[in-house]
């Protein structure tokens, strides 16, 4: 049985195996990815905040260019759509 004392309160390294053998791109590529999903399944998130949150909890660091092209691409895969809060979308015929 292992003591509840002796575990680290939260994680503190990567899940996946070969996380840590990835390269900056590929990292990069996997946050961009979870960004784009969280995005996608909450309205209302801001992915620049969202993006440098997962950057700084990662401690990986970019340029500001890097970033900007990293937020441009993560927003360019949100959903788009034209439907008001509280509409409903209409069968086809």
């Amino acid at each position: 049985m292992t003591d509840a004392t002796n575990r680290e309160p939260f994680q503190t390294g990567p899940v996946m195996d070969g996380a840590l053998d990835a390269t900056l791109e590929e990292q990069l590529r996997g946050i961009l990815s979870q960004v784009q999903s969280e995005a996608a399944s909450n309205d209302g998130v801001d992915v620049e905040v969202l993006l440098r949150q997962r950057l700084d909890e990662t401690g990986l660091e970019v340029d500001d260019v890097t970033f900007d092209q990293l937020v441009v691409e993560a927003r360019r895969a949100e959903p788009e759509g034209d439907l008001e809060p509280g509409a409903t979308l209409e069968e086809p015929d």
